[in-house]
């Protein structure tokens, strides 16, 4: 278990460090040349010296400026190589040591899961396009969106439970093993389970969208393969 804010881990970037202590260096550099400047403008009485040594130290100031900017952002992605927890919870990825020590990252690489086993949790159902008509046209029947859902774990094919839809994706994504499907979300009482859930835990889902013949369920998928390859 972590608390929002508690670091996870650190990524190395030699790189990276290497840059900012260049620019670090920099920066004081700069600073004590800028003060050496300031010492000469305040010990010279030459009206000519003067106005070269301001010149120089408008320079200096602007050259500053600059690395200060720089020295900002290196400091700031230096600071995001340590990864802090965004929010409390448990830590659902497994093997972290085996899995993340040692091994190179890209930007934006999901690194590590963290459930928030004290928040709602939902079902992330994947439905088959050419069948969103059917739960659409059930929606527009009942005048509602929730319409109820009945799961079963895959752990546990006996024992269903139930829940209703929370929201409906309003665009397609291609899966790998339905071809084009629809995400839709439903919420559930996760104090009705069994067991704990786990992120990305399988189950089987069944929506409710009305009442049809016996024949119609019986037969539908195959009038439906017709219609749709053979109706001209």
């Amino acid at each position: 278990r972590v608390e929002k804010g508690e670091l996870l881990l650190t990524i190395k970037s030699d790189d990276l460090h290497k840059e900012y202590e260049v620019a670090d260096g920099s920066l004081k550099i700069a600073k004590v040349t800028l003060q050496a400047l300031e010492r000469e403008l305040r010990e010279t009485g030459d009206p000519a010296k003067k106005a070269e040594i301001i010149g120089k130290i408008a320079q200096k100031l602007k050259e500053i400026s600059s690395l200060e900017d720089q020295f900002k952002i290196l400091k700031k992605r230096v600071e995001d190589l340590q990864v802090r927890a965004p929010r409390a919870g448990v830590v659902a990825t497994f093997q972290l040591t085996q899995t993340l020590l040692n091994r190179p990252v890209r930007r934006g690489e999901m690194l590590i899961e963290i459930k928030d086993d004290q928040g709602e949790w939902h079902l992330q159902v994947e439905v088959e396009e050419h069948r969103m008509g059917h739960l659409l046209g059930a929606q527009i029947d009942q005048s509602k969106i929730d319409l109820p859902v009945e799961f079963h774990l895959a752990t546990n094919a006996v024992k269903k439970f139930p829940g209703k839809i929370k929201s409906v994706e309003t665009r397609t994504n291609s899966s790998q093993e339905s071809g084009s499907i629809v995400v839709i979300l439903c919420s559930f009482d996760k104090t009705q389970l069994d067991v704990e859930p786990r992120i990305g835990a399988d189950v089987r889902v069944k929506i409710d969208c009305g009442q049809r013949s016996l024949g119609y369920v019986l037969f539908g998928d195959v009038a439906e393969f017709f219609q749709k390859y053979f109706w001209l």
